[in-house]
Parts: structure tokens; C-alpha cells; sequence
């Protein structure tokens, strides 16, 4: 696994959690969203081995997201800010 191109698959998502991930289109419920992008590459959520979330702003994991990074190790942080970031990544963006 990890080294096998799909040309044109499918990810589907269920509860937030991906549930399925395969070649062509997958069987479907009427009422399921359809984001479709031909063309293009998905990739797995990116780890920062390095980063520095000063004073645990939001900010800081605002923009780890925005580039595609989904795991972060903080290095050197008071531990008070260590547990802001925490609190803020386990809260529900929506």
C-alpha cells in the first residue's frame, strides 16, 4: 500500500472518517454529496515534524490546515500554550 496510482478512483467519507477508498465509482446513496475532480491528486494529511505554535495561537493551526498538514509536533513551547493547541485541535471546526 502507498505505492499503487489509481487514475480514477474514489474516497468515500463516512462520519469523517474514510471509509472506502478504491478504483472507478463507487455505489452510492441518492443523498450522498459528489465532489468530483478529474485531473487532479489527493494526498494524505502531512505531518510538520517542526513547528512552533507561538502562545498556542489558532492561528498557527489555521495555517498548518491550509497547506494540507494534519499532524504537528510543537517543538519547544511552554506547557500552558502545549494545551491550547491541544484544546484547540480537539475542537469541531464547524
Amino acid at each position: 500500500m502507498g505505492n499503487v496510482l489509481i487514475p480514477s478512483g474514489h474516497v468515500v467519507v463516512t462520519d469523517g472518517i474514510i471509509s472506502n477508498v478504491g478504483s472507478g465509482v463507487p455505489a452510492q446513496a441518492s443523498n450522498v454529496p459528489v465532489i468530483s475532480k478529474p485531473g487532479h491528486t489527493l494526498l494524505p494529511g502531512l505531518i510538520d515534524g517542526h513547528m512552533h505554535a507561538d502562545d498556542g495561537t489558532p492561528v498557527a493551526l489555521e495555517q498548518s490546515l491550509n497547506f494540507g498538514v494534519t499532524t504537528i509536533c510543537d517543538m519547544h513551547n511552554d506547557h500552558e500554550n502545549v494545551v491550547k493547541v491541544k484544546k484547540l485541535a480537539e475542537t469541531d471546526p464547524s
